[in-house]
């Protein structure tokens, strides 16, 4: 029993897949099961109409009751310390300054993501989402769109699920869990510019040596987000009800190559432009923090060898159900 414990508690591929699986399926059901009890059992909607309020309940029931059940769940199986897993440590101000600037510089690149993306995807959830957020009083958005997963999306997916690559290629693991944070959105047109937040978010937080970086970027991002929509339905009615249609732009241009190639050199030129602006500021803040992470033995060579990720197949097993069950989700919404 005791050897169990010890292997539970020590950082491995196998345990970060099989975390991110258990959660995926916790998710799927138990998001069935908070519809049925806030809307069936409780009737929410005997309290409130308002289709917006009830959306806004189940995000922020999801995010504290899943989320935070899973995380809870967690330590008291693997009985790991939390300070061992979720590294919180004061950054320093003019560090959560370069990072608000990151989101900024970020945000034209996620543009041409999320503009490529929208070309294979039909039929998405996100509009309609959107459309219901843009309805809630601004503060309500604020919490359970920006404030509310900076804090528990961080706590699993840069301190639980991260804490089991850490002894493994920086580069790699920030890849890998920018993978997982991408299929954790469950959403195909959401699903790809993700992978670059959590890609960025294990570089800041190993850089800093605290959670709280990767959490005020996911907070600044999210909460730009909302700012912009709500300052659009300040617009004119006509105005804030307008829908940009990007994937049928593109569609009605097929037959324009003239069209592709400049609309390609724009986008490369973008993703150029600001992914040097970017690594920029990232390195600024790695040079900043270097005391710190120097000190760290996080993905590091340990006795002048690096460890390789592990070419185990059954290490990856729980990530290819992961896969399974994400493209299950999403098959809808994929234009063939």
């Amino acid at each position: 029993m005791k050897s169990i414990m010890d292997n539970l508690k020590k950082p491995s591929i196998l345990k970060g897949n099989i975390t991110f699986m258990v959660f995926m399926i916790i998710g799927l059901f138990t998001l069935n099961i908070l519809r049925f009890l806030l809307i069936d059992l409780v009737n929410i909607q005997s309290f409130t109409r308002n289709e917006s309020y009830i959306y806004a309940i189940q995000l922020a029931t999801n995010q504290i009751v899943i989320l935070g059940g899973v995380v809870l769940i967690y330590f008291l199986v693997t009985r790991e310390k939390f300070k061992d897993v979720i590294p919180i440590r004061k950054i320093k101000g003019a560090d959560i300054f370069y990072i608000f600037l990151i989101t900024v510089v970020t945000r034209p690149i996620i543009g041409v993501i999320s503009m490529i993306t929208s070309y294979f995807t039909v039929d998405t959830p996100m509009a309609e989402a959107v459309s219901i957020l843009s309805k809630m009083p601004f503060l309500a958005m604020f919490l359970v769109v920006a404030i509310l997963p900076a804090i528990f999306e961080e706590f699993f997916m840069r301190g639980i699920v991260a804490n089991n690559f850490k002894r493994y290629s920086l580069f790699a693991a920030a890849l890998f869990n920018g993978v997982l944070f991408g299929i954790f959105h469950m959403n195909f047109e959401q699903g790809f510019f993700p992978i670059l937040l959590g890609f960025l978010a294990i570089y800041l937080m190993y850089y800093t040596q605290s959670i709280v970086a990767p959490m005020l970027l996911h907070f600044f991002n999210n909460g730009t987000s909302v700012i912009l929509t709500y300052l659009l339905t300040l617009l004119p009615g006509e105005l804030s009800n307008t829908e940009v249609d990007t994937s049928s732009m593109l569609v009605s241009q097929n037959q324009n190559v003239a069209y592709y190639i400049l609309l390609g050199i724009l986008a490369i030129g973008v993703v150029v432009l600001f992914g040097w602006l970017t690594y920029l500021l990232v390195n600024l803040i790695k040079e900043r923090n270097e005391e710190r992470w120097m000190e760290s033995n996080d993905y590091k060579k340990l006795d002048g060898k690096r460890i390789s990720f592990t070419k185990k197949i059954v290490d990856y097993i729980p990530f290819i159900i992961t896969l399974i069950i994400y493209f299950y989700n999403v098959k809808d919404q994929i234009r063939f």
